[in-house]
This record gives C-alpha cells, structure tokens and sequence, in this order.
C-alpha cells in the first residue's frame, strides 16, 4: 500500500447532459474518517467534490465515486519506433 489514495469520479455535465470523468489522487494521511470506505456517502462526496479542480466542480454534482489502483503520471512521450 503506497501513500495515496486514488479516485475515479463521475460528475454529470449538467449544461451537457453528459457525464465526465476527473481522476483524483489524495494522500492517506490527509483523509480522516470513512471517506475510503464509503465515498458515496453524501458528507463524504461533498468533501470530494470540493477537492476537485474548480473547472470541474463548475460543470455539475458527483453521481459515482470509484476507487481505483493508480493515477500514471507520464512525463514523456516516446514513439513507437525505438
């Protein structure tokens, strides 16, 4: 176990009528109470959704929250031919 936690949040684009995705990474240490175990709870999502970027916070309200094993940070690009 590393010293992040990860998320995968869906916001409903509510000017869109779609959805969209905002990966979240957080440090553990940063997250006190159940925020973990039960992201979807309503406390908990909003605790979320305010640590969110605020382009994304401005385009409509958390419908899921899922936990998932990493954020990949890429700093460069190679090509397929090396």
């Amino acid at each position: 176990m590393n010293d992040y936690i990860c998320f995968l949040i869906t916001i409903f684009y509510e000017s869109d009528g779609t959805l969209i995705k905002c990966a979240l990474k957080c440090k553990r240490d940063a997250m006190d109470g159940d925020w973990v175990e039960y992201p979807m709870e309503d406390e908990n999502k909003d605790r979320i959704w305010k640590l969110l970027p605020a382009h994304v916070r401005n385009c409509g309200r958390i419908c899921e929250v899922e936990k998932i094993f990493e954020i990949h940070t890429v700093s460069e690009i190679k090509g397929d031919r090396e």
